[in-house]
């Protein structure tokens, strides 16, 4: 993942991201639900390509509810969510 603003460390640039998302999503009252947590970890690629990440500059995101999300912030969890089932049905499960 690409970072919006990539952060300097003791000179290096962390451009990129490494991600790691968990949803959970459920049925309440009859309407569907919702909450994310995604933890995402400035990383850089060293001269050989490896991954060097930063972890102690890692950065929480926490959705609580989808319930009341507007806008771009809806549009991108809609999104994540096509995905999911698009992949859903490419697995055939």
């Amino acid at each position: 993942m690409n970072t919006t603003q990539p952060i300097e460390i003791n000179g290096q640039s962390y451009p990129f991201y490494s991600a790691n998302l968990a949803i959970t999503s459920f049925f309440k009252d009859g309407e569907f639900e919702a909450n994310a947590a995604m933890r995402l970890v400035p990383t850089r690629l060293d001269e050989n390509g490896n991954a060097v990440t930063a972890d102690d500059q890692a950065k929480s995101v926490l959705v609580g509810t989808t319930k009341g999300i507007t806008g771009a912030e809806e549009e991108a969890m809609n999104e994540i969510y096509m995905a999911i089932q698009k992949y859903i049905n490419v697995k055939g499960l």
